[in-house]
């Protein structure tokens, strides 16, 4: 997984990282023989060489972040952190146990903890391929234990309700949050590399 803060398009961003990432784990030689299509529903692919490795991007309000995994859907989601009725948000979209606990944080830390719940919620769909349509935002995510999260590497948890969805610890980046998730088993080697030269 890759995260760059940018300045400028966004969209134009969120390719020319995930290309660079792509190329990186290829060799950097390989970047002029990968582009990016979209299979029916609008999911990005990879063309050219690495044509099965899952793909998944994110982007928004001056930030991107990209993943990849040669062992399954993955998905990825990011959001700058900024004022948001987050009480009121989750008490119209999320389960109660997330309102719950939400309104249990102190009122400086929900807006972050409100969006990490949405990007959670948006990898997890991400990942399998249906984004937040169907009931999306009811999904049941693992809560953390601690708020705000202390980063410890994308330690993955089982998705409650949903066998082989794994969706990683809550993460913190330069004013951001963002969430990793992935069907059938969360890969192994998880790495973020952050790159402020898109």
């Amino acid at each position: 997984m890759a995260v760059s803060a940018v300045r400028g398009p966004e969209r134009e961003a969120a390719r020319g990282l995930l290309l660079k990432t792509a190329a990186g784990m290829l060799g950097a030689s390989e970047i002029g023989k990968l582009d990016i299509g979209h299979r029916p529903g609008g999911r990005p692919h990879l063309i050219g060489a690495m044509t099965d490795t899952h793909i998944s991007v994110s982007h928004g309000r001056g930030v991107v972040a990209v993943a990849l995994s040669p062992a399954g859907p993955v998905g990825v989601d990011i959001e700058a952190v900024r004022p948001v009725p987050a009480l009121a948000l989750s008490r119209r979209y999320f389960p109660a146990t997330e309102s719950d606990w939400l309104g249990g944080l102190p009122a400086p830390d929900r807006a972050a903890a409100f969006l990490w719940l949405w990007t959670a919620k948006e990898a997890i769909g991400k990942a399998r391929g249906a984004g937040l349509r169907h009931g999306g935002t009811r999904q049941r995510i693992p809560l953390p234990g601690v708020w705000p999260p202390e980063f410890a590497g994308l330690r993955p948890a089982e998705v409650p309700g949903s066998p082989g969805v794994w969706l990683s610890e809550p993460v913190r980046w330069a004013g951001c949050v963002l969430a990793l998730a992935a069907v059938g088993q969360m890969p192994r080697a998880v790495s973020i590399r952050t790159d402020g030269s898109t």
